[in-house]
């Protein structure tokens, strides 16, 4: 062969070796010791476990329901939210600030946050915005819906409390008796009010829009429910206090218990009143068998608020509901305000009343026939809350009992001004005024002597439920007053209490909390209009109120508790609890897992609209607010979720995790081919 034949077929073999090597399609697992040319491979094992990943945050979401330690958080803010229900060490919050919250319901170290609990907090709800201190208690605080230590508070349970809403052994409260009080929302030692605990203090409602009161008590502060615009009353027990809902005008009425008393707002026999007892009374604000009215129980009391057919009472609002338990359609009943109803519980057209008006009824909760009296007259009882005898009232009437709200023994005056009286729930010796002041009273619920306002004070009176020395306001101040439960406009204080802060309920407008509990917390009652969340119960918390608008929950529990603030007709879940209480405020329409318990309770709160799963614990309460859009796999159980690609990749990692035993094939056949030519020329 030709030398220039040599050397061309020698340069084409130089060629094909040094000539540039294509990627591999997949990077081998390993690498070689000597480079990826060529020698030995050595096998490296892969915990393929690892692949098995849990609370996965799909989008945006950062932080959702991520517990660090032993976390079990509820609901999250899937947007913008980075930190929404984070707890830090053993943190077990609840509700979260949607969208500029950044810390929703977080305790750091000495957080001083909307839902937050810096030390013992024990909060209740939460302050939206720039709220630090909405419904939270700082040392001992015993808030509206919080039961701290023992505390035996309005809608709430706290260690062997089986109140809010609930009926331990043969308690058949509508939301708390603490010892044998069968009262209606509270009663706590020899207290014998309506929603309203003096010494421990016990709050309980809130403040819709305008309202600038609330359940709030600063020092001794005994409120109770809430004074609208006029209204100048409320549920408020300053010291021995015995009173109950509220009288504007004329109307001297409340709902209270004396001192055996059983009963809460109830009729016996054929009473058609919002709250009722039947039997033994079982209730607090309740309605026995036929009885259509807002607080009702059907058998053997499976209510709290709660309207059993056709009732759309209870603690709702079906339509335009503004409210602050329920109007159905025509229904004046229960704690309810219609349409442009100003008043504490309900004022229909020009109603007077405080608990409820039917058509043109001028009564407190309840006017059976004709009946134009307080809160009940059975047969042919005319009176408001009135004591014939001894006075044997509360807000009840039992068999010839035709009085209203009265305390027996001690008390003649319950809720009631009788001449000349110009007090509602007033005592004139200690003065023990509660709900009203009638015409020239600027007090209303107030003590003269250290002044122990009851919720509202009327005209030039700054103080509503407030003491005038270190001013601990109470409910409400009107005009630059920012505590009370609420302060509907630029109001940065729900429920709060300026120096020890003592707050109780929520913020209505903005609030985008609820109830929360951080550690062992209890919470109460929620908001109406944005909030979605509700009463969640963390541990074995029985949960109490609910939203009125788009919530369609309340408090129920099937089996032991069958019932609270709920719905009938369209309500298909409110707090219900299944076993042992599983849920907590649940959306029945497009919520399709909110607050629901599968074991022993393990969710919060939920978003109703496009939460699909919000709150939701399968086996050891694994999840919690998830967000069912974007987020995929936020707080995902590591047990049985397995990402069901784990084997895939496992697979993948195989295929791949094996090199060749040297370098490409191609260069030695190469060399072997050009060898082999050069001889045979040669």
């Amino acid at each position: 062969m030709a030398p220039g034949k040599l050397w061309i077929v020698f340069c084409i073999g130089l060629w094909a070796m040094c000539r540039p090597k294509p990627m591999p399609a997949k990077a081998p697992a390993t690498t070689s010791p000597w480079g990826s040319d060529g020698g030995p491979v050595f096998e490296m094992e892969i915990d393929v476990s690892l692949l098995n990943k849990k609370n996965v945050n799909p989008d945006t979401e950062k932080n959702g329901n991520v517990n660090p330690d032993n976390e079990k958080n509820a609901n999250v803010n899937p947007d913008n939210e980075k930190n929404a229900n984070v707890n830090p060490d053993n943190e077990k919050n609840a509700n979260v600030n949607p969208d500029t919250e950044k810390n929703g319901n977080v305790n750091p170290d000495n957080e001083k946050n909307g839902n937050v609990n810096p030390d013992n907090e024990k909060n209740a709800n939460v302050n939206p915005d720039t709220e630090k201190n909405g419904n939270v208690n700082p040392d001992n605080e015993k808030n509206a819906n919080v039961n701290p230590d023992n505390e035996k508070n309005g809608n709430v349970n706290p260690d062997t409390e089986k109140n809010g809403n609930v009926n331990p052994d043969n308690e058949k409260n509508a939301n708390v008796n603490p010892d044998t009080e069968k009262n209606a929302n509270v009663n706590p030692d020899t207290e014998k009010n309506g929603n309203v605990n003096p010494d421990n203090e016990k709050n309980g409602n809130v403040n819709p829009d305008t309202e600038k009161n609330g359940n709030v008590n600063p020092d001794t502060e005994k409120n109770a429910n809430v004074n609208p615009d006029t209204e100048k009353n409320g549920n408020v027990n300053p010291d021995n206090e015995k009173n109950g809902n509220v009288n504007p005008d004329n109307e001297k009425n409340a709902n209270v218990n004396p001192d055996n008393e059983k009963n809460g707002n109830v009729n016996p026999d054929n009473e058609k009143n919002g709250n009722v007892n039947p039997d033994n009374e079982k209730n607090g604000n309740v309605n026995p068998d036929t009885e259509k009215n807002g607080n009702v129980n059907p058998d053997n009391e499976k209510n709290g608020n709660v309207n059993p057919d056709t009732e759309k009472n209870g603690n709702v609002n079906p339509d335009n509901e503004k409210n602050g338990n329920v109007n159905p359609d025509n229904e004046k009943n229960g704690n309810v305000n219609p349409d442009t109803e100003k008043n504490g519980n309900v004022n229909p057209d020009n109603e007077k009343n405080g608990n409820v008006n039917p058509d043109n009824e001028k009564n407190g909760n309840v006017n059976p026939d004709t009946e134009k009296n307080g809160n009940v007259n059975p047969d042919t009882e005319k009176n408001g809350n009135v004591n014939p005898d001894n006075e044997k009232n509360g807000n009840v009437n039992p068999d010839t009992e035709k009085n209203g709200n009265v305390n027996p023994d001690t008390e003649k005056n319950g809720n009631v001004n009788p001449d000349t009286e110009k007090n509602g729930n007033v005592n004139p010796d200690n003065e023990k005024n509660a709900n009203v002041n009638p015409d020239t009273e600027k007090n209303g619920n107030v003590n003269p002597d250290n002044e122990k306002n009851g919720n509202v004070n009327p005209d030039t009176e700054k103080n509503g439920n407030v003491n005038p020395d270190t001013e601990k306001n109470g409910n409400v101040n009107p005009d630059t007053e920012k505590n009370g439960n609420v302060n509907p406009d630029t109001e940065k204080n729900g429920n709060v209490n300026p120096d020890n802060e003592k707050n109780a309920n929520v913020n209505p407008d903005t609030e985008k909390n609820g109830n929360v509990n951080p550690d062992n917390e209890k919470n109460g009652n929620v908001n109406p209009d944005t909030e979605k969340n509700g009463n969640v119960n963390p541990d074995n918390e029985k949960n109490a109120n609910v939203n009125p608008d788009t919530e369609k929950n309340g408090n129920v529990n099937p089996d032991n508790e069958k019932n609270g603030n709920v719905n009938p007709d369209t309500e298909k879940n409110g707090n219900v609890n299944p076993d042992n209480e599983k849920n907590g405020n649940v959306n029945p329409d497009t919520e399709k897992n909110g607050n629901v318990n599968p074991d022993n309770e393990k969710n919060a709160n939920v978003n109703p609209d496009n939460e699909k799963n919000g709150n939701v614990n399968p086996d050891n309460e694994k999840n919690a607010n998830v967000n069912p859009d974007t987020e995929k796999n936020a707080n995902v159980n590591p047990d049985t979720e397995k990402n069901e690609k784990g084997s895939e990749l496992d697979q993948d990692v195989q295929r791949t995790s094996k090199g060749s035993a040297g370098g490409r094939p191609g260069n030695w056949l190469v060399l072997t081919v050009l060898f082999l030519q050069v001889l045979w020329y040669l």
